[in-house]
């Protein structure tokens, strides 16, 4: 699964949670599948050591 973020592209999985950045009722990002880009429809987190989606902070 992936996710973008401020033009960047970044790694999601599935989890028994959502965090702060993924729960769609107060999140912005919203989590596809990279071969068919269908929506995922359950909890799920930016996987752990992903790139931060901020030009400055790469």
């Amino acid at each position: 699964m992936e996710t973008t973020a401020n033009g960047h592209m970044l790694p999601a999985e599935p989890s028994s949670h959502y965090s702060v950045l993924t729960n769609p009722e107060i999140g912005p990002f919203v989590a596809r599948c990279t071969g068919c880009q269908a929506r995922y429809p359950g909890p799920w987190v930016i996987q752990q050591g992903a790139p931060m989606p901020f030009d400055w902070a790469r």
